[in-house]
């Protein structure tokens, strides 16, 4: 990201970042719709449903491989993670007043990071998503939803003004 270099360059990474992550869990949630409900008992959902689909296929290995490769993202992915958000927080002037040393903030904040991380791991993504959607969807409906809806509103009527203003004056 350090050779990202405007505003505009960041809004479309971000973008791109959603459109390809949303995807994913939208596949995701397919494939786990598809082994309910059987999947709910299982502790790592993803690895099973490889397992399974790769014994309906033919393809054995490919319960094999899956957790070698979803490893291995999770590793790239982590670093990157811990790497990025551990660059930004040690930047903080307030941080950097009170841990003078980068090499300490650094390691502060990437153990602080990793441990968080760790420990909603452990909760589980099966166990995440049952509990935490309602509250999501609503805490959706108040923090974005009804928002959009008067800014959009709020917005349209400038919108509506500055071109009758416009229009008036020619």
């Amino acid at each position: 990201c350090e050779k990202i270099q405007s505003r505009g360059e960041s809004k479309a990474m971000v973008a791109i970042e959603f459109v390809i992550n949303a995807t994913m869990l939208i596949g995701i949630c397919f494939l786990f719709q598809g082994f309910m409900p059987e999947i709910m008992d299982v502790t790592l959902p993803t690895p099973y449903t490889a397992e399974i689909v790769g014994q309906a296929m033919g393809l054995a290995w490919l319960g094999i491989v899956y957790p070698i490769l979803y490893l291995l993202a999770a590793l790239t992915t982590g670093v990157n993670n811990v790497f990025g958000f551990t660059k930004r927080i040690t930047d903080i002037d307030k941080f950097k007043a009170k841990v003078p040393s980068e090499k300490k903030r650094n390691l502060v904040v990437s153990v602080v990071c990793i441990v968080l991380c760790w420990g909603v791991a452990q909760i589980g993504f099966i166990t995440i998503v049952k509990t935490l959607y309602s509250y999501v969807s609503a805490y959706s409906i108040f923090a974005i939803i009804i928002p959009m809806i008067i800014l959009g509103l709020r917005n349209l009527k400038k919108a509506k003004a500055a071109e009758t203003a416009a229009a008036v004056g020619e």
